[in-house]
């Protein structure tokens, strides 16, 4: 493991907001924030956890998590970057903590051979839960669906809309992916349907205010429906 704590590193040192100071006006004066919705993994010991970043400097990020995690813990994050796109194992330290989540104090990078983070020891050995999904749906062959940001400097995340009808607008199902302009179905979207056919997609942006663009659409041609299992295995001696 690398340590990060250089002042010319990729990542930072935040601190614990003094009494009175909000964390947004701390990390406006020492780290900027940027918005997001970045789905993360981390680990505390042997438990294993799945939220979502709701933003991110070069010091550290915020969970937004109802996990009741005391500070000074140290955690084992998983997530993809999304500046510089690429997937990071990072060790941090829990800075502070409230109700709506937990602020966390980058440490150093988990590393490969070519400097950059690889999955941790549990994320390489899927949870009961997911085990039990995989028995339940066969293996699925994933998309990728990819999209240009907007030119807009206001948008905070991307909705993405589907329907199995031919026909979305925005009465259509949908799910916020973050502020980003990839994502893999279904991993990124366990709601999506698992159906075969065509399948009508379409994203907007939605900026600060709560308002959205008009939608961007794409009919796509999805299998993500599995063959039967065979049946009566039998091993014999030949």
């Amino acid at each position: 493991m690398k340590d990060l704590g250089r002042s010319n590193s990729l990542f930072e040192t935040i601190e614990k907001p003094p009494a009175g100071v909000s964390c947004a006006i701390l990390e406006r004066r020492r780290h900027p924030r940027k918005k997001s919705f970045i789905p993360i993994s981390f680990v505390m010991g042997q438990e294993k956890c799945r939220d979502f970043i709701l933003n991110i400097s070069s010091g550290g990020l915020f969970i937004g998590t109802s996990a009741g995690l005391p500070q000074d813990l140290e955690i084992v994050m998983r997530f993809l970057h999304p500046s510089i796109r690429r997937d990071l194992c990072l060790v941090g330290r829990i800075a502070w903590a409230n109700q709506a989540g937990i602020g966390v104090r980058f440490k150093r990078l988990v590393q490969n051979g070519d400097g950059f983070s690889i999955p941790f020891d549990a994320e390489a050995s899927p949870s009961k839960e997911q085990k039990r999904e995989v028995k339940s749906m066969g293996r699925i062959k994933k998309k990728r669906i990819c999209w240009d940001l907007s030119r807009s400097d206001d948008v905070v995340k991307y909705r993405l809309y589907w329907s199995e009808d031919g026909m979305v607008d925005y009465t259509s199902k949908y799910v916020d992916v973050g502020n980003v302009k990839e994502i893999v179905i279904p991993d990124d979207i366990p709601s999506f349907p698992r159906v075969k056919g065509d399948v009508a997609l379409g994203i907007t942006a939605v900026n600060d205010e709560g308002n959205e663009s008009d939608l961007t659409k794409v009919t796509a041609k999805i299998n993500f429906l599995v063959p039967d299992a065979p049946t009566n295995i039998v091993v014999e001696e030949v």
